[in-house]
């Protein structure tokens, strides 16, 4: 575990791979500790288990970023609902590598905020949700090592098979997402992408 001073006199925490196991067998509720942190970045690695309590009073921490990934969490409702009643607006959300499963939560538009949301290696499974496609500062969606399938030509807002998103993505890893047969039309549209990843999607239309 690392804590180094920010700005505006508070402190940046991370905990790394050195701390993980005595910080969750002897935290329970590891949000209401959470809670008391004037500024948090990452609880990445660090066995944390699912929340089960979600404090209904607004907390105290503030970030930007939040690492949640490589965790045993599996329900992504609790961190949404703990993100809403955070003084916080989180721009990066890392919960990649946890045990999510069922349906990606509409709730994460939200969140407006967003700009880099990671899900992947999870056990998501369904249609990609319409909801991303009204999260307008939105440019890395990682959702790779899910059981994702459909389409994303039914995004919301979409008024006919032209639709154009209201974003650009910088990254673009849709592998093993089950995109095809066609190739989505709203992935021409993108532009601005230095990263794609459409392996094992299950494409057969070639492009000219």
């Amino acid at each position: 575990m690392y804590i180094r001073k920010g700005s505006k006199s508070s402190f940046s925490i991370s905990m790394s791979r050195t701390f993980p196991k005595a910080f969750a067998s002897k935290v329970n509720n590891w949000l209401c500790v959470v809670n008391k942190l004037p500024y948090l970045t990452s609880l990445y690695s660090c066995n944390l288990l699912n929340i089960f309590f979600v404090p209904l009073v607004n907390s105290s921490t503030s970030f930007d970023v939040l690492n949640l990934s490589y965790n045993n969490l599996t329900s992504p409702s609790s961190i949404l609902e703990w993100l809403f009643n955070s003084n916080t607006s989180v721009v990066e959300l890392y919960l990649a590598n946890n045990q999510f499963q069922g349906l990606i939560p509409n709730a994460f538009s939200r969140i407006n905020s967003l700009a880099i949301v990671y899900l992947g290696s999870n056990e998501f499974e369904g249609e990609i949700p319409k909801a991303f496609g009204g999260m307008c500062n939105l440019k890395t969606l990682y959702l790779s090592g899910n059981y994702l399938n459909g389409q994303l030509d039914y995004i919301q807002n979409l008024t006919g098979s032209d639709w154009v998103p209201p974003f650009q993505l910088n990254e673009i890893d849709l592998q093993f997402c089950r995109l095809g047969p066609q190739f989505p039309k709203w992935l021409q549209t993108q532009k601005n992408y230095y990263s794609l990843d459409i392996s094992n999607s299950r494409i057969l239309e070639s492009l000219n």
